[in-house]
């Protein structure tokens, strides 16, 4: 197979005489987190230059500029190729004297107007709804669709055209993902994301309503156990006695997505069954809070949730500050003694 800078070598000489280009490009203008850049396909045309998302991302030290493509990630070279491939298509086939009159932003409108909804793939367009998560802020979700792709794309193909992924295709995936032991929970998430992106396809007009594969299928739902810390286990972690070398536990535990690792090492050094979490902190909060024989209504207005009746949306009036210190204080007066 070719990788990416075989191609656009290629191509580079039909593209010239059409006084565009197309290149794979990482734009470093923003930053995620954790420090990766977006890749683009860039369109130059008349010295100006547009950026179309790939949906794929990348730190500067994974990714070759010269070469426009991964240095180490076969795969994501695969899937560039597979894009840049199809918009060097659709510019061949716009015609010399329209081109020469489209401004930069014109070419690339015209070039995503050109696609079809056959060329649009599963696998592209998903890349393409990750990064537009991410340029939105939303990288919960972000995150959650990206981790859900790489998972179902090594069990199935989704480089196919949405009109050809149909209600077989769903029962494969779940078998498949039911064979690598997963939990029905688990299984959830990644049929949630494939039936949400599915949706989405259906509201762009990618495809037709009446081709949705999800009719029939049944996203299931595993019971949760909650996790809880005994009395004994809470008590042991409050009157932990942590040295000088760790104290930085304490100091530092509550900076971020630092919080549960540090908890979990004060859960080892306090010898509990369950690692703790802010997760289990809350449920253990509750179950001693219903201990002591507070109702749910009280433990759901303090642990900030809503409450009542879900379907109309009626609640109940918040209960007054006094009534929440007094249960905030016996919860407390039973964990340390």
């Amino acid at each position: 197979m070719q990788n990416a800078c075989t191609f656009f070598s290629t191509e580079k000489a039909i593209n010239t005489t059409l006084m565009a280009t197309i290149k794979i490009h990482l734009d470093t203008r923003k930053t995620a987190k954790n420090g990766a850049y977006s890749i683009v396909l860039r369109v130059s045309h008349n010295r100006e230059h547009r950026n179309i998302p790939t949906g794929l991302r990348a730190k500067k030290s994974e990714f070759s500029e010269k070469g426009g493509q991964y240095r180490n990630n076969p795969e994501g070279n695969a899937k560039l190729l597979e894009q840049l491939q199809l918009y060097n298509q659709r510019l061949q086939e716009i015609p010399v004297q329209k081109l020469k009159q489209l401004t930069a932003q014109q070419l690339k409108l015209t070039l995503l107007q050109s696609e079809s909804n056959h060329e649009v793939t599963m696998h592209i367009f998903w890349q393409r709804e990750i990064e537009h998560l991410y340029q939105t802020g939303r990288t919960g979700n972000a995150t959650v669709y990206k981790n859900s792709l790489s998972v179902l794309e090594k069990i199935h193909n989704l480089h196919k055209p949405f009109s050809e992924f149909v209600f077989k295709d769903i029962l494969d995936i779940e078998r498949r993902l039911y064979e690598r032991k997963l939990t029905v929970n688990t299984v959830g998430v990644y049929m949630r994301a494939l039936k949400a992106i599915c949706n989405k396809a259906i509201k762009q007009e990618l495809v037709d309503q009446a081709w949705y594969p999800f009719y029939k299928y049944t996203i299931k739902r595993g019971k949760t156990t909650p996790r809880v810390l005994s009395l004994e286990e809470m008590k042991r972690f409050v009157k932990l006695e942590v040295s000088s070398e760790n104290k930085f536990l304490y100091s530092s535990w509550c900076i971020g997505k630092l919080i549960n690792k540090y908890l979990k090492q004060l859960g080892e050094m306090a010898n509990t069954q369950e690692p703790i979490t802010t997760y289990v902190f809350r449920y253990t909060y509750s179950n001693i809070a219903k201990q002591l024989g507070f109702s749910k209504d009280i433990i759901a207005e303090a642990l900030g949730h809503e409450y009542g009746n879900a379907a109309t949306g009626i609640y109940l009036e918040l209960f007054d500050n006094e009534v929440l210190d007094n249960m905030h204080e016996q919860v407390c007066r039973k964990v340390f003694g």
